[in-house]
């Protein structure tokens, strides 16, 4: 197979987009574990016991029952674990040259981390389901990005 050549201006253009991408990742990443960890008075109130929920979909089943349908803890918790991480998979999508696998691999142990972090700090609340719905976003940002890429 033969490998494109491309003119230096193209080259130089793809590494900045790189680099843009990947510093703001770093930031954006940097924001959300302090919004994790730290933001709305977590640090202030740790919880006295561990908390975790270890069966898919329980929690957003528990989210759609009739009496709990639209309430807005509802839509903080649904749509708000989607949307948050779409960036990831916007940013990651430009900043490495990885397939889909490899960048949703390396996202998924990352917020696997997390999560397990919330968990030890009782500072959160360890939830399969919010890996479930932050690999949703990754996935959806990453569509985005191929599609503005093709």
């Amino acid at each position: 197979m033969q490998r494109q050549v491309l003119p230096l201006q193209l080259r130089n253009k793809g590494k900045t987009i790189r680099g843009w991408s990947a510093a703001l990742l770093i930031f954006y990443s940097i924001v959300l574990i302090y919004w994790m960890f730290f933001a709305f008075g977590r640090a202030e109130h740790v919880s006295a016991s561990y908390r975790y929920n270890l069966v898919p979909l329980r929690t957003i089943g528990y989210y759609f029952e009739p009496e709990r349908l639209f309430r807005i803890i509802w839509m903080i918790n649904i749509i708000g674990n989607i949307v948050v991480f779409v960036p990831f998979g916007l940013l990651m999508r430009y900043a490495f040259r990885w397939r889909l696998a490899k960048a949703g691999s390396v996202f998924a142990i990352g917020m696997l981390l997390l999560e397990l972090l919330q968990l030890v700090t009782k500072r959160g609340t360890f939830d399969v389901d919010d890996l479930l719905m932050n690999l949703a976003g990754f996935w959806l940002g990453w569509r985005v990005a191929e599609r503005i890429i093709n």
